[in-house]
C-alpha cells in the first residue's frame, strides 16, 4: 500500500518512514489499515442483507479515508435498506472521487429482491 509523505510528498511503498524525508509515517499506515478493516466488515454484513450495520462500518471507513469503496460500499446499504436519498448522496460522494460505480452485478441483484 503506497503512502504519500506529507511532508516531502514522495510516494513511498513499505516501511514507516519517507525514504527521502525520515517523517513517521506509521500512523498513516495504521489510519490506512483500520479503513481496510472497516471496509471489510462493512461488505461481510452487506453479503449477511444486514444494511444498518453495513452502512455504519462504511461510514467508519470512510471517515478515515474518503475511498470510492466506502462510498460504493455505504451506496449499496442504503438501497439495501430503500434509503433512497442518503444512497444519492454517497454515490455524489463517488463521482467527487472520479470513480464511476462499477458493481452492478451486485446493484442488480438487491434490485431483484425487491
Amino acid at each position: 500500500m503506497e503512502i504519500t509523505c506529507p511532508a516531502c510528498k514522495k510516494a513511498n511503498q513499505t516501511g514507516d518512514k519517507c525514504l527521502r524525508c525520515g517523517c513517521d509515517l506509521s500512523i498513516l499506515r495504521q489510519i490506512r489499515e483500520a479503513a481496510t478493516y472497516e471496509l471489510g466488515r462493512a461488505a461481510r454484513q452487506l453479503r449477511n442483507n444486514n444494511g444498518q450495520v453495513a452502512l455504519e462500518h462504511a461510514k467508519r471507513s470512510w471517515s478515515l479515508k474518503n475511498s470510492a469503496s466506502a462510498a460504493r460500499t455505504a451506496f449499496m446499504a442504503c438501497l439495501l435498506m430503500e434509503k433512497f436519498d442518503e444512497a444519492t448522496q454517497w454515490y455524489a460522494r463517488l463521482l467527487k472521487l472520479k470513480h464511476p460505480l462499477t458493481d452492478l452485478g451486485q446493484l442488480q441483484k438487491i434490485r431483484e429482491r425487491y
